[in-house]
């Protein structure tokens, strides 16, 4: 290649790149994302050099694509994104932009480049649109920090569950950014949009409000009508390729209802035909079998036909759903109506909205105790365990002591005397949890979970349910995780905070099984009667048992290299 050649191509290319990125706005490059009421603290000053602009802006739409294509979830460049929509599902759904501990973003113009560069790709604005839609998320994030309480009544619970309290939304200090952040979208439906699915912009709007600076608002509400306008254009195209499909969808019914027709009357001639031949069934034995092979096709023919039909009429439903569909869309699109409010939630979303809620308190209250205090200590009291007998069959007889450090360090013993075991487990705001037995001796196979008031330790509440006397004691998602005995088989059991039954796993386990806690999983390690090694797999939701194995040594192949 020459070098005036290579040069010449030198050239054509710069000129490309320019051409691509030419809608890029001063703005998204160089001015700062602020305004009066959010500031965001920033890891430097110094302005990215074009090449670094271009790039953040080009990672948000490569996250696009695989959207696009109808991929959920993507890992790129230390983001995680996920996609959580159900057009379904009562609430908001939601695109969740998570920043990895390795995603070195100490800028929010960074940010905003490429929140820009996703939203132009994914729901099809101008790039000079998704600027000002792009700093609308980031305030709408700062807004929304930490706020489960306030995510949980406008989106879904699928969206509620994928989120971390501790993590939703955006610090508006960079240091908190990278591995601390769930940047959230709003999602709601929009059948004239890719995959049915549109940025909520009118939530945006509705929450931000005058966070954004004035000249931001005026930007937003021209996004808004202009946004509103396509749709109802979009709306009446496709009214009218339904209705075009409806007329095509009937005049073939009238088709197949014609060709119906003729097919009965064949049948109906070649019926008659059949009659007469079999007058003489001898002579007529050839002919007879010719108009029989003759009414068999018909018949085929008929049911094909039938089926057709069938079809026919589906797609009319499918068809008459989705013009409807669009009526509705267009009456919410003209009165605004899906842009601020979240669709209302049916009782069963509601109470399971209002239980994440509550288990979050709970988790947090939790938490706040183990920071403060250790987790023998309730109240003012230190609570230890004395263990008074120990059977030949490791049955322990105990009782539980406290220590009122407000009371000049005075003794005094629970007058609960049949516990069974050598811990004790503090519910948070309830009371103590110990193992207990209902009569002498200890060793009696009867054990129950009990509470007892965390200030006198006398018996609050006693469980129904039976369970192993060495049961190891699990709090995990505000329930109570044990070993217990149902028909005579051992059971990883769940209890309520009252004792009462939640759920127990659908097979048997080992009884001195130790239970270890996964994102989705229950595993439980315990023994065979062999002496083996048995690993139980359960769901965590439910319990239900997912698979059982073995460890098994690998072979021997010489000697080892592991130190």
């Amino acid at each position: 290649m020459t070098r005036l050649k290579f040069l010449f191509l030198s050239a054509i290319f710069l000129f490309s790149v320019e051409t691509l990125y030419s809608q890029e706005k001063p703005d998204i490059s160089l001015e700062e994302v602020r305004s009066d009421r959010v500031n965001f603290i920033n890891r430097t000053r110094r302005p990215a050099t074009r090449a670094a602009r271009l790039k953040e802006i080009k990672t948000g739409q490569d996250l696009a694509t695989p959207i696009n294509e109808g991929k959920t979830k993507i890992n790129l460049n230390g983001i995680a994104f996920q996609r959580v929509f159900d057009p379904e599902t009562a609430g908001f759904g939601a695109d969740i932009i998570i920043l990895n501990p390795r995603a070195n973003y100490g800028h929010i113009n960074a940010l905003h480049r490429v929140l820009s560069g996703y939203i132009s790709s994914t729901f099809e604005y101008e790039l000079n649109q998704a600027d000002t839609l792009a700093r609308y998320i980031l305030y709408y994030n700062a807004h929304h920090r930490k706020d489960q309480g306030g995510i949980s009544k406008k989106y879904s619970p699928n969206v509620v569950s994928s989120l971390d309290p501790e993590k939703i939304g955006l610090d508006v200090n960079y240091r908190n950014w990278s591995g601390k952040s769930q940047i959230i979208i709003p999602l709601k439906k929009n059948i004239v949009r890719p995959n049915g699915t549109d940025l909520n912009n009118g939530e945006l709007e509705i929450t931000v409000g005058e966070e954004g600076t004035a000249d931001e608002q005026d930007k937003m509400e021209k996004i808004q009508e202009e946004r509103k306008q396509e749709d109802l254009q979009k709306l009446d195209d496709k009214e009218q390729e339904l209705t075009k499909k409806e007329e095509t969808l009937k005049q073939e019914e009238q088709k197949l209802q014609q060709e119906e027709k003729q097919t009965q009357k064949e049948i109906q001639k070649t019926d008659k035909k059949i009659t007469e031949l079999k007058k003489d069934p001898v002579k007529n034995k050839t002919a007879i079998k010719q108009e029989e092979a003759k009414k068999q096709n018909l018949e085929q023919k008929q049911q094909q036909t039938a089926q057709k039909q069938e079809t026919v009429k589906q797609e009319q439903t499918k068809v008459a759903e989705q013009k409807q569909e669009v009526a509705s869309q267009k009456q919410e699109t003209q009165t605004g109506q899906t842009a601020s409010t979240p669709p209302a939630a049916d009782p069963q979303t509601a109470a399971k909205i209002e239980k994440l809620e509550k288990e979050n308190q709970d988790l947090k209250a939790q938490e706040q105790a183990r920071e403060e205090k250790s987790e023998n200590v309730v109240g003012e009291k230190i609570l230890f365990m004395r263990v008074m007998q120990t059977t030949e069959d490791n049955h322990f007889h105990s009782e539980l002591w406290a220590i009122d450090t407000l009371n000049d360090d005075a003794l005094f013993r629970s007058p609960y005397q049949n516990i069974c075991g050598r811990e004790f487990t503090v519910l948070p705001d309830q009371g103590v949890l110990v193992i207990g037995f209902p009569g002498d001796p200890a060793h009696s196979s009867e054990h129950r979970m009990v509470i007892l008031d965390d200030q006198a330790l006398t018996v609050k509440k006693e469980g129904t349910d039976t369970v192993y006397f060495r049961t190891p004691v699990k709090l995990m998602d505000n329930k109570i995780y044990v070993i217990g005995i149902h028909e005579n088989m051992y059971h990883l059991t769940r209890l309520n905070p009252d004792l009462t039954l939640d759920t127990r796993s659908e097979i048997p386990v080992s009884s001195n099984s130790q239970i270890t806690f996964t994102k989705d999983k229950i595993y439980l390690t315990g023994k065979k009667n062999n002496g083996n090694t048995q690993i139980t797999v359960l769901k965590r939701n439910d319990l239900t048992h997912l698979k059982t194995f073995e460890p098994k040594e690998p072979p021997r192949t010489g000697a080892s290299n592991v130190p």
